[in-house]
């Protein structure tokens, strides 16, 4: 039995259940998701997103992490089998029960991502639907997750695709306006030497209801320092958030110490 917390935040909890042979059992506040997965890669972060927030795709569109939530998943030589179920697509992950009368409808998350028994290989796919609250003329919330990427020692490259069927009723049941988006993401690294990693991504978020597809480019750069990682990053938006002409800039600098 594994208790997963965040420091200082209890928000960030999750009970795992396991049999040693590859089926665990999870019991959750805020602790896990078949959903937020990532096979693109990158010399640091491969999403943009998580070095500046001027990109707004987000390819675990529709997740359940973040509130009450229970599973499993099975791990074989393939690759891993998930599903989880939120009874309230609504509750607050920081209350001590289910929040009363928060009125979501329930939500789950299910999926596979594994090599399929390939070297090099790596896959997944999911599925996430946020279901209404039973309320006339409203719809579900459902989006698909999937992508492919391949490891060749010095170099790798992968993309990722979400597509998000009615955003707009993702957490709000009474919204009853149609929006799909879809977000992809691609990948190229190449490992210069045993220490140094270069990295292009390429994150496209393409909106209904916006003028514009938004495309953030970024650059990274990362070394190993041993028991350190140093890493630079540079991102170039275009059309942020679907607005002709609202273009951004971005530099990172990240240092990360493992003890």
């Amino acid at each position: 039995m594994e208790v997963m917390e965040v420091a200082g935040d209890v928000a960030d909890t999750e009970v795992t259940i396991s049999n040693g042979e590859g089926l665990s059992l999870y019991i959750s506040k805020d602790g896990g998701s078949f959903h937020d997965w990532n096979v693109v890669p990158g010399a640091y972060n491969s999403r943009p997103v998580d070095n500046a927030g001027n990109d707004s795709a987000a390819m675990d569109a529709n997740t359940i992490h973040g509130v009450h939530n229970l599973g499993f998943g099975y791990k074989t030589d393939f690759g891993t089998f998930g599903f989880r179920y939120a009874p309230d697509h609504q509750a607050s992950n920081t209350a001590g029960d289910k929040a009363t009368g928060a009125g979501g409808g329930s939500g789950m998350e299910y999926g596979f991502t594994g090599s399929l028994g390939v070297e090099g290989l790596s896959v997944g796919i999911s599925k996430a639907t946020k279901q209404d609250e039973q309320t006339a003329g409203t719809s579900d919330a459902d989006s698909v997750h999937y992508g492919i990427a391949y490891n060749m020692g010095q170099f790798a490259f992968g993309v990722e695709r979400t597509t998000f069927s009615d955003k707009s009723n993702a957490d709000n049941d009474s919204n009853t306006t149609t929006n799909d988006v879809d977000y992809t993401l691609y990948g190229v690294t190449y490992a210069a030497t045993d220490n140094v990693t270069l990295g292009i991504n390429i994150a496209q978020t393409d909106e209904d209801t916006k003028a514009q597809t938004e495309e953030t480019t970024q650059l990274e750069v990362a070394y190993n320092l041993g028991g350190a990682t140093l890493a630079f990053a540079h991102q170039q938006t275009e059309d942020n958030a679907g607005t002709a002409g609202c273009d951004a800039d971005a530099w990172t600098i990240t240092y990360k110490q493992s003890f």
